[in-house]
């Protein structure tokens, strides 16, 4: 592989030593006067009109708020992985966000060379995208996105140790986990809540401490058909997971009107649902109709066109090698 490629495909490669290192932070004192926070909390008060952290790309009123932890919830195949890497990809952009935002991915489901496939056919619109046109979309990926590629035993130490070096090192400010399900929390299976509740409480310990936004993306329990509209009380796992992020959302594919369409149907509403279950910091719960682009695999506003990410954002510029 040569030098151009080993750039475009770099990923996070952690020893043990490494793994020890950022698994815990700087001993420090908890006991802390109100008055050393004085300065961020004024700061915070007077900017509230200014929409700090990152939007979301489409017409709800929603913001990923530093130092917060989010869960993306909804049935297989309903969109919830495509739906967050599209948040990251928008936050990359540098027009969505308050703050420069630099992406760690972890995807055990795919390898890596799917994974660039799918980033490439969302930035450039095209299920089969033109080698050209999809370097270039790897290459403006390059130091913005990282890729978490260990698979086999990755638990809770493995994955915060990867955010906190990502952190650190990188100036990496959103981590994706897809999907609980996929870490390794141990085979006791009567203890398997207990152990989910503990890792949810973990990261949200880590985003506290670091600034870090972290998303987990979980499944829901098979309902009787996919018809039905499912809630957060679906959602496979601890109980106390919806209870301990900051944000949580649910994507809903409206397979009615999907199936209408395809009969020849005029369209009448929506293809999918975008709701916020869950809004700590916010109050408010705001949801929006979406529609679904398949060649691009992306979703924008109900009513709306679509927008080519690639012609607004990358072009044919030239690369940084």
């Amino acid at each position: 592989m040569n030098k151009r490629m080993k750039e475009i495909a770099k990923t996070l490669e952690l020893d043990d030593s490494q793994i020890h290192k950022y698994l815990k932070g700087d001993e420090k004192s908890y006991v802390q006067s109100p008055l050393e926070f004085f300065d961020v909390a004024i700061e915070h008060l007077e900017n509230r009109g200014l929409h700090p952290g990152g939007r979301l790309p489409w017409e709800i009123d929603f913001n990923i708020l530093p130092h917060t932890l989010t869960i993306w919830a909804g049935m297989n195949g309903h969109g919830k992985s495509l739906i967050v890497q599209q948040v990251m990809l928008y936050l990359m952009t540098g027009d969505y966000s308050s703050r420069e935002e630099k992406v760690l991915m972890w995807s055990p489901e795919l390898a890596p060379v799917y994974q660039l496939e799918r980033l490439a056919r969302q930035i450039v619109g095209d299920p089969y995208p033109d080698p050209a046109e999809a370097e270039e979309a790897w290459c403006w990926l390059n130091n913005r996105l990282w890729l978490y590629t260990r698979e086999i035993d990755c638990g809770p130490e493995q994955l915060i140790a990867a955010a906190r070096y990502a952190q650190e090192e990188l100036g990496v400010t959103q981590f994706v986990i897809d999907s609980l399900m996929k870490v390794n929390l141990g085979s006791q299976e009567r203890n398997i809540y207990l152990a989910q509740k503990n890792f949810a409480n973990i990261l949200a310990n880590v985003c506290r401490d670091t600034g870090i936004c972290i998303h987990l993306v979980a499944h829901v329990r098979k309902p009787e058909n996919e018809l039905k509209r499912v809630s957060k009380y679906d959602i496979k796992g601890a109980s106390e997971l919806t209870d301990l992020v900051d944000a949580g959302f649910m994507v809903h594919r409206n397979k009615t009107e999907e199936k209408a369409r395809e009969e020849g149907s005029e369209p009448k509403e929506p293809l999918a649902a975008l709701e916020c279950f869950k809004n700590r910091h916010g109050g408010h719960e705001p949801s929006c109709g979406l529609e679904y682009e398949h060649d691009g695999m992306t979703f924008f506003d109900h009513g709306n066109k679509k927008e080519n990410f690639y012609e607004k954002y990358i072009g044919q510029r030239k690369t940084p090698f």
